[in-house]
């Protein structure tokens, strides 16, 4: 009996991870991306790699409202069932926004996980500093720990003292906003 159940979770375990393996991703990313385009957000001479659990991502051109807004030269999509994660390496904020905010992210990760199926765990250094948080789909909050760097808190001080920034020390602030 219990070898028969065992045989079959080995079977079930099996079957769900053929099904994320064989996953057509590069088809879900261009459905998310069509999706996108509702919103103003436009995606322009990426290129995909689907590598079995990850789909890979280079020279991402990103354009808000017909405005070139950033590219990502580096980007992963691993889906692992019990832990999914999208990461961003070398991110560059167009120059046009230099004045505004940082430029430069050296590095961002988005997780999640079905165990907390309400929240997205966020890390991102760069520029800026450094940043931990969580995006809290339930409650729709986003609640952010930044970690400022020098350049941050001489060139962009302003953004510390934005609506929803709370200091915490000289080394930290909270941001925490609903959406």
């Amino acid at each position: 009996m219990v070898k028969k159940l065992l045989f079959y979770l080995m079977l079930f375990l099996v079957f769900l991870y053929s099904f994320v393996y064989f996953l057509p991703k590069e088809n879900l990313y261009f459905k998310l991306k069509e999706e996108a385009k509702k919103y103003g957000i436009e995606v322009y001479k990426e290129t995909t790699h689907d590598k079995g659990f990850v789909l890979k991502l280079e020279n991402i051109n990103i354009f808000f409202k017909d405005i070139e807004s950033a590219k990502i030269y580096h980007g992963s999509v691993g889906l692992f069932l019990f832990y999914n994660k999208i990461s961003l390496d070398t991110v560059r904020i167009s120059n046009d926004f230099k004045s505004f905010v940082p430029t430069k992210i050296d590095k961002a990760e988005l997780t999640y996980t079905p165990f907390l199926p309400f929240k997205i765990k966020v890390n991102a250094n760069g520029e800026f500093g450094s940043l931990t948080g969580t995006i809290d789909l339930k409650n729709k909050k986003i609640s952010l720990h930044i970690y400022p760097s020098k350049t941050m808190k001489t060139k962009y001080r302003s953004i510390l003292y934005q609506r929803g920034m709370k200091r915490i020390s000289s080394k930290e602030y909270i941001y925490e906003e609903s959406f």
